[in-house]
């Protein structure tokens, strides 16, 4: 009887020594595993950031490319059923800001600046309704806010502004189109007929950029 006990003995003892043995055997494979396991999840990630930042980087700059070929559309709509204008300007630029410790946001805008000689502020109005009204069918573009109904009046520290302001969007891009009669620190474009008042508008659109997609205005 007490041989029994004691091979059972013995037998359980060769048992917990060779389980042992197995265990301190599979640690070292238990931590190369999770090693290879967090290396593999770590490329994962930074594979996952890269293509992101690549996706997003194109967006953007579509976007920028969309509202160019929306604003030279409208124009070339403006131009076709309102009226030729006198003087135009095409433009496009990016800039970034500047900090302590280097370069800042970047933003871009892309706009297109015209004018037309106006007797008076009655056919500045009735200009700036057509227009108005070609921008508006436009799909691309789409208002932010209610349109303005008319050029106002308006003094800024003894100048005076006559001004009107639409606001819309274009694939994400914040839009404004405004409309400048006859205030000079506010114009830049000439008109051909100097016995008139100038009409300005300016259609543009603007955002935060993540590369510098056109030359930079500073």
């Amino acid at each position: 009887m007490n041989v029994d006990i004691c091979s059972k003995l013995k037998l359980n003892m060769l048992m917990a020594k060779s389980a042992s043995g197995r265990f301190r055997r599979s640690v070292p494979w238990a931590r190369s595993h999770k090693f290879y396991s967090l290396l593999l999840l770590t490329v994962l990630l930074v594979a996952g950031i890269f293509v992101y930042e690549k996706v997003a980087l194109e967006l953007n700059k579509r976007a920028f490319s969309q509202a160019r070929t929306t604003i030279d559309t409208v124009y070339a709509d403006i131009v076709a059923q309102v009226g030729s204008p006198d003087n135009s300007k095409r433009a496009a630029e990016c800039s970034a800001s500047h900090v302590i410790f280097g370069q800042g946001p970047i933003s871009c805008s892309v706009d297109t600046d015209f004018i037309y000689g106006v007797s008076d502020k009655s056919e500045a109005i009735d200009q700036f309704k057509k227009i108005q009204a070609v921008i508006s069918r436009n799909e691309q573009f789409k208002p932010t806010k209610t349109l303005s109904l008319t050029i106002t009046d308006q003094i800024v520290v003894n100048s005076a502004y006559h001004t009107a302001s639409d606001e819309f969007s274009s694939d994400g891009l914040p839009c404004i189109v405004n409309y400048v009669y006859d205030t000079p620190r506010e114009i830049f474009l000439t008109i051909n007929d100097k016995s008139k008042k100038p009409l300005q508008i300016v259609i543009g659109c603007h955002g935060i950029a993540r590369a510098m997609y056109y030359p930079n205005s500073q």
